[in-house]
């Protein structure tokens, strides 16, 4: 009985061995060909192109392919383009003064990064103070996070959200939805 015990036990240590010596094998096979499915970059509240982190940003008035739209009803923009010592991705902004959405056409199923960028700079409406609810929309809404400009006038506020995209969900257009916590930001 002792020895059928040992057995096991030797059985379970090699195979353990075999599969730690494998695991980093498969795994960097598998991660070293993967590649982002859909990338959107988007300059809000600009016309025009901008480099940032070895990325290009599209100025969400000029979204020539249609892959990305937003709602343009009830929008102002800021545009502090010689006036900031920010980096240029931060100098134009795009205001919502009603629950407003960007659509994203997203082809690929499975895993989704979204990080916005958030700044609330030097406006007539006061952004500091604002609350924002973001919503993904996958056939239904899913809250993802509500959170506020405070403290972070200086600094922009970076949130990053994970969304899983399946077969069953809505195919094409899915949107982000922004709302203010009173629905309307005030000037």
């Amino acid at each position: 009985m002792a020895n059928l015990c040992f057995q096991d036990s030797v059985s379970l240590f090699v195979t353990m061995v075999v599969i730690i010596l494998l695991l980093p094998h498969v795994t960097l096979s598998a991660t070293s060909t993967y590649s982002r499915p859909d990338k959107f970059y988007v300059n809000c509240g600009s016309d025009s192109n901008v480099t940032y982190g070895n990325q290009t940003f599209v100025g969400d008035m000029i979204s020539g392919d249609n892959s990305v739209s937003f709602t343009r009803e009830g929008t102002e923009v800021i545009n502090q383009s010689g006036s900031s010592p920010a980096p240029e991705i931060y100098r134009t902004a795009r205001i919502f003064r009603r629950p407003s959405h960007y659509k994203f056409q997203l082809n690929s199923v499975g895993l989704h990064f979204l990080r916005l960028h958030f700044s609330a700079g030097s406006s007539r409406t006061e952004l500091s103070t604002a609350r924002f609810t973001v919503s993904a929309t996958y056939g239904s809404n899913h809250p993802l996070r509500s959170f506020s400009l405070q403290n972070f006038n200086e600094t922009p506020r970076v949130e990053e959200f994970h969304r899983r995209k399946s077969l069953t969900t809505s195919r094409g257009r899915n949107s982000l939805l922004l709302t203010s916590s009173t629905g309307r930001l005030k000037r």
